[in-house]
C-alpha cells in the first residue's frame, strides 16, 4: 500500500543525495507504514457476490469487493479471506485508500496474524502540503514488521508517460527508525541532447538527524588546492555506529583523508566524531558533537572543535571552540544554561572569549537571566549582567537589572576602568484610572575615579522617578485629552568640556503634561484638520521653573479633481526666563518653529499622473526649506515612471535627478531602468538596467532570462553586463546558466522544481577554475 510507494520514495530520495529529498521521502514513508496495525478482528469484507467454502474455510467476495480496515480501505474485483491462515488477498484493479491517498496495484496480500503485507505492481500519486505531485511505482513490496523490502522502484515528479526523468532502485531494504539500504541505484535524466545521469552500486541512508552531504565525487581546480578529486564513502559498523570516509586527491596539497563517525542509541543520544587532515601538512580539523537527552525534560548538548585549515580564497582559519548547553523543559518554565569558549590563533595576541549564560522563563512571562563574559585581547575586560522580570501579586510588573563592567586601560597600563549600574522598575495598571510607573537607576563608579574615562560621561541617576499616566479622556467625538504627572529625584554628573571638569548636582523635579488632540473633517474643500498640542510644566527643588509648549497641526484638502494640498506646522518653545539646574532638561529643550507645504497637481488620479512640490520655512534658523519635486507617470499597469529631485537653496544647486522607468507589456517580459542625472552639469551619472522574462507560456519552448546592466559615463564605465541568468524549462526541471562579472564567475546548475534549494552543476571563478559537485557550497573552508 502506501507503504511501498513511500519506501521507494524514501530510497530514491536518499539515493540521489545531491538533491537531498530525504525529508519529503520520510514524510511519505510515515504515511505508508502507518497503514497496517494489527486489528484483524475489526476487518470487514463486503461484495456483491460472496461465496463461503466450509471445507477450505475460505470466503471469496467479488463484484465491487471491499475490505474495510480501521486504518485503510481496499477495493478490488475479488477479495479472498482464508480463516485458517488469516491471509487476505486481492486481485485485479486494486485500489488502496488511506488518508485521501489512492494507491493502485494488480494484487495485494495481507496476513492479519503476522501483520505483514505484500503488494505487486504498485502505483502511487502523492500531493504534498506544498501542492507538489510525486509519482511512484514498484513491482514488489513486502512489509515484515521489523524489515521492509522492495524491488524495482521508480520515483519522479514528472506526470508524463514515460517520464522525462526518474530515479530508480533495483531493490531496497528498510530498517524502521534506523536506515534504508538501496542497491543498484540509477538516475535517468536526459537534459536537452545530453544523456545525463549516474549509477551507484549501493547507498546507505541513516534515518535520523544525520545530514547527507554528497553521493557523487566532487572534482575541479582552484588556486589553492590545484586540481582535486574529493570522494565520500559510507560505511556501517553496526546498528549504532555508521560513518562517512573522505579520501581526497589534491595536486597542490597532497592527500586529504578523514572521517565522520556517527553514533546513536535510537533513544536519547546522538553524536558524531569528525576528523579531516591533509597529509604532510599541518592542516586538520577535529570536532565532536553530541546531544544527550537525560530525561524527557533535560537535554545536554556539547560541541568541541579545533580547526587549522586553509581557505580556498587564501589565508588560514585557526581557532578553537567549546560549547556546552543544558536545557530543561518543565511544565510551566524553560531553563537554559550554556558555556562558550572561543579562541582565534590568527595573530600573536590569540584573543579569547569566555561566556556563561543562564536563563529561566516561565509561562507567566516571569524570567531571570545571568550573563558572564570575559575577553582577553591586548587588554582584558569582564562584564556581568543579571536581569529579572516578575509579578508582585498579580498585577504589578517588576523589572530589575544589575550590570558590572571592568576593563584594563592598555597593555602597559593595568589600571582598570569599572562601574556598576543598577536599574529597577515597577509598573501597575489601575482600572479606569491609568498606569503608574516607577524607575530607580543607580550608577556606581567602582574605580573611585582612579581612571577618569567614565568621568567624561553624562550620567543621570533616578532615585527614584515616578509617573502617572491617566487614561485618555474623550471630550467629544473630535477632541481627546491625556494627562501625565511625574516626580523624580536625580543625581547628575556632567563633564563640562570648556572647564575641563565634572559638575555634580542632585535635586528633585516635578512635571505635569497635558495633551489635547483633535481631528475635524470639513465638507469645504474636502478638508481634514488635525491638531496635537501639549503643555509641560517643570518645578525644581531649587525653586527654578520652566515649561515647554508644543503644537502640531496639519490640514489636508482634496477639493478639486486635479489639486491636493497638505500643510503642517510644528511649534515648540520654552520661556527665555525659564531655568533648569539639570543639563538633561536643557539639552533636550530645542525650540522649533517650522511650516511644511506639499502641493500635488494630478490628472485622473493621484496614482496615475501627478506632480508634487514641497517646501516650507524654519523660523528658528530663519530660512526656507529646500524645494522637493516629484513627477509620477503611471497611465496603466504596463508603464510606470517616477522622477524626483531637490533644489538645495543654500547650496544653490539641484540634487541628482533620480528616475525610474518600468515597462511590463505582459507576463513574459519586464524591463526596468534606474538613472541618476546631474541637472547642474547636464550629464548622466549612472544607469542601472534590468531585463527579465520568458520566451513562452509552454514549457517546451520556455527560456527564462534575467540580465542586469550598468552604465556610468561620468566614471568612464561603458554599458556592460553585470549579471546574467538564463534558464531552460525542462518540465519539472531547470537547467540554468549564471554569469557574474564582479566575481568573474560562471555557473551551470541543474535543479528539480520540487527542490529548488538543491542543485547539481559546476562553477568557474577567479578562485576556482573548475568545480563540479552535487550541491553548490559557497563556504570557502575545506570540507
Amino acid at each position: 500500500m502506501n507503504t511501498k510507494a513511500l519506501v521507494y520514495v524514501s530510497v530514491f530520495l536518499k539515493e540521489w543525495a545531491p538533491f537531498q529529498w530525504v525529508p519529503l521521502a520520510l514524510a511519505m514513508f510515515g504515511i505508508v507504514f502507518n497503514a497496517i496495525p494489527a486489528m484483524a478482528d475489526k476487518i470487514t469484507v463486503r461484495g456483491a457476490d460472496i461465496v463461503y467454502n466450509d471445507t477450505l474455510e475460505t470466503m471469496v467476495a467479488s463484484g465491487n469487493a471491499e475490505l474495510i480496515h480501521p486504518q485503510f480501505k481496499v477495493f478490488a474485483d475479488r477479495i479472498t479471506y482464508n480463516k485458517k491462515t488469516q491471509l487476505i488477498t486481492g486481485d485485479n484493479n486494486i485500489e488502496l485508500i488511506q488518508q485521501n491517498q489512492v494507491i493502485l496495484s494488480d494484487s495485494f496480500a495481507y496476513n492479519a496474524k503476522t501483520n505483514e503485507m505484500a503488494i505487486n505492481q504498485l502505483l502511487l500519486e502523492l500531493t504534498t502540503e506544498k501542492n507538489q505531485q510525486f509519482f511512484a511505482k514498484a513491482n514488489e513490496f513486502s512489509d515484515h514488521g521489523t524489515v521492509k523490502k522492495g524491488k524495482k522502484g521508480r520515483l519522479t515528479t514528472c506526470s508524463f508517460d514515460p517520464p522525462h526523468y526518474y530515479l530508480e532502485a533495483d531493490s531496497f531494504t528498510i530498517y524502521p527508525d534506523r536506515r534504508i539500504i538501496g542497491q543498484n541505484v540509477t538516475l535517468v535524466n536526459p537534459v536537452l541532447f545530453l544523456p545525463l545521469g549516474f549509477w551507484s552500486p549501493a547507498y546507505i541512508f541513516e534515518l535520523g538527524k544525520r545530514k547527507v552531504i554528497y553521493l557523487m565525487p566532487v572534482m575541479g581546480t582552484n588556486i589553492i588546492e590545484g586540481g582535486f578529486l574529493k570522494n565520500q564513502i559510507d560505511y556501517v559498523l553496526n546498528d549504532y555506529w555508521t560513518g562517512e570516509g573522505y579520501i581526497d586527491v589534491l595536486s597542490k596539497k597532497g592527500l586529504g583523508m578523514g572521517t565522520r563517525l556517527n553514533y546513536t542509541n535510537y533513544d536519547n543520544m546522538d553524536g558524531d566524531l569528525y576528523y579531516y587532515g591533509v597529509s604532510d601538512t599541518e592542516y586538520n580539523t577535529k570536532e565532536w558533537n553530541q546531544t544527550l537527552k537525560l530525561s524527557d525534560e533535560n537535554t545536554l548538548s556539547t560541541h568541541i572543535q579545533s580547526k587549522n585549515m586553509y581557505l580556498i580564497n587564501g589565508g588560514v582559519a585557526r581557532s578553537d571552540a567549546h560549547h556546552i548547553k543544558f536545557e530543561k523543559e518543565s511544565i510551566d518554565a524553560t531553563h537554559k544554561a550554556s558555556y562558550e569558549f572561543n579562541q582565534s590563533h590568527q595573530s600573536s595576541i590569540k584573543p579569547k572569549t569566555y561566556r556563561m549564560n543562564y536563563s529561566n522563563r516561565s509561562d507567566s512571562n516571569d524570567s531571570i537571566e545571568l550573563n558572564i563574559n570575559h575577553s582577553e585581547t591586548a587588554i582584558n575586560s569582564d562584564s556581568i549582567t543579571v536581569r529579572n522580570q516578575s509579578k508582585i501579586g498579580y498585577d504589578v510588573s517588576n523589572t530589575n537589572s544589575v550590570s558590572y563592567y571592568q576593563k584594563e586601560m592598555a597593555a602597559n597600563d593595568l589600571r582598570k576602568e569599572s562601574y556598576l549600574k543598577v536599574n529597577h522598575g515597577f509598573s501597575k495598571t489601575i482600572d479606569n484610572v491609568g498606569r503608574v510607573n516607577a524607575a530607580f537607576d543607580y550608577y556606581f563608579d567602582t574605580d573611585n575615579d582612579t581612571v577618569t574615562e567614565d568621568v567624561r560621561n553624562h550620567i543621570v541617576q533616578k532615585v527614584p522617578e515616578i509617573d502617572l499616566s491617566l487614561n485618555q479622556y474623550k471630550l467629544n467625538s473630535e477632541w481627546h485629552i491625556r494627562q501625565t504627572f511625574q516626580y523624580g529625584y536625580y543625581d547628575e554628573a556632567y563633564f563640562i568640556s570648556s572647564l575641563n571638569k565634572q559638575r555634580r548636582f542632585s535635586g528633585s523635579r516635578l512635571s505635569t503634561t497635558q495633551s489635547l488632540n483633535g481631528n475635524y473633517e470639513f465638507d469645504f474643500l474636502n478638508g481634514e484638520l488635525g491638531i496635537d498640542s501639549s503643555y509641560t510644566q517643570y518645578y525644581y527643588s531649587t525653586s527654578d521653573q520652566t515649561y515647554t509648549l508644543g503644537i502640531n497641526s496639519s490640514y489636508q484638502t482634496d477639493a478639486f479633481s486635479f489639486l491636493k494640498t497638505n500643510t503642517s506646522h510644528t511649534r515648540k518653545w520654552g520661556p527665555k526666563q525659564g531655568n533648569t539646574p539639570f543639563y538633561f532638561d536643557e539639552r533636550d529643550i530645542t525650540e522649533k518653529n517650522e511650516l511644511t507645504e506639499t502641493i500635488t497637481l494630478y490628472a485622473l488620479s493621484p496614482d496615475k499622473y501627478a506632480f508634487s512640490y514641497s517646501t516650507g520655512y524654519n523660523w528658528i534658523v530663519d530660512y526656507q526649506l529646500d524645494n522637493i519635486f516629484q513627477l509620477l507617470i503611471r497611465p496603466n499597469h504596463v508603464f510606470n515612471a517616477v522622477f524626483r529631485t531637490t533644489y538645495l537653496l543654500r547650496q544653490k544647486r539641484y540634487s541628482n535627478l533620480v528616475s525610474n522607468f518600468e515597462y511590463r507589456p505582459s507576463k513574459l517580459f519586464n524591463t526596468n531602468i534606474q538613472a541618476n542625472y546631474d541637472l547642474n552639469e547636464g550629464e548622466l551619472i549612472s544607469l542601472n538596467h534590468m531585463v527579465s522574462g520568458s520566451t513562452s507560456r509552454q514549457w517546451e519552448n520556455r527560456w527564462i532570462f534575467s540580465a542586469y546592466f550598468t552604465y556610468a559615463p561620468k566614471y568612464k564605465q561603458n554599458y556592460q553586463l553585470q549579471t546574467l541568468t538564463l534558464t531552460k524549462d525542462l518540465h519539472e526541471r531547470k537547467l540554468t546558466l549564471m554569469y557574474n562579472r564582479v566575481l568573474e564567475e560562471f555557473r551551470f546548475q541543474f535543479t528539480i522544481n520540487a527542490f529548488p534549494e538543491n542543485t547539481f552543476g559546476f562553477t568557474n571563478n577567479k578562485y576556482e577554475s573548475f568545480r563540479l559537485e552535487g550541491v553548490f557550497d559557497d563556504e570557502s573552508v575545506q570540507r
